[in-house]
């Protein structure tokens, strides 16, 4: 069963993401990172300078796909609309930036649901965190602020 864990109160996301990455990146998990295409856009180039002694080796889900091998890449950039492109192929961690219930979750060892502070982000994640409890998932949350 797919443990979830929603971080609420995200100042700085894309750095918050990086973070999680990387330490996913090290354990040797495969990741996909869900968000919006301008979103991911802006994540690709954080994820190549957030870090002065480490480079995540990472690819966008689509043509890059095509490029690279797993050998190479664990970290792939989705869109919501591509999330099942990877998703049977990896049983790693799931890093979801969207609003709406993530297609495919369970087939993932791990959904880390981020939660940024604005309010709507908020009322969101609650009924995503209702849906899951109502099924039996395990839950936690942690709250980035602290």
């Amino acid at each position: 069963m797919t443990n979830i864990s929603f971080h609420f109160n995200v100042a700085d996301t894309q750095h918050y993401v990086c973070r999680l990455v990387k330490k996913a990146w090290q354990q040797e998990k495969p990741v996909l990172v869900v968000g919006e295409q301008d979103w991911l856009e802006d994540l690709d180039g954080a994820l190549w300078s957030f870090s002065d002694v480490d480079f995540i080796p990472h690819a966008f889900v689509g043509e890059e796909a095509d490029e690279v091998s797993d050998e190479k890449v664990n970290v792939w950039l989705a869109t919501v609309d591509q999330i099942n492109t990877l998703a049977e192929k990896h049983a790693g961690f799931l890093i979801y930036l969207g609003d709406a219930q993530p297609v495919g979750f369970e087939r993932f060892e791990r959904l880390i649901e981020i939660v940024p502070q604005m309010e709507g982000a908020k009322v969101e994640a609650r009924k995503r965190w209702g849906h899951y409890k109502q099924r039996g998932y395990p839950l936690t949350h942690h709250d980035a602020k602290n």
